[in-house]
């Protein structure tokens, strides 16, 4: 197991439904990749925390970080994990 956590300002003000797009792509592509995680987007900023296997979370995080949406893309953590945590079963959206 593997997990990717950054941070991350948006391009632009998202508005309430941009945001909810955003979510529920999100959800949509971690499920067909076996990805969980946590997305918080809050006063412009974003923050996710992603885990699965290696090779889908990086490949994930490198269409995360081709996005347009977002720049200034910090990363916090890239690591090997013991195991996924039960808790992370969908994206989640703080505004």
């Amino acid at each position: 197991m593997h997990a990717i956590a950054y941070v991350s300002a948006a391009s632009w003000n998202l508005l309430d439904e941009q945001v909810e797009r955003i979510v529920s792509e999100s959800r949509r592509l971690n499920a067909l990749n076996g990805i969980t995680g946590v997305l918080m987007y809050c006063d412009g900023n974003f923050m996710q925390y992603l885990e699965g296997e290696e090779g889908a979370v990086v490949e994930t995080f490198v269409r995360i970080r081709a996005s347009e949406r977002h720049y200034q893309i910090n990363e916090l953590m890239n690591q090997p994990i013991v195991e996924r945590d039960t808790l992370l079963d969908e994206a989640l959206v703080e505004k």
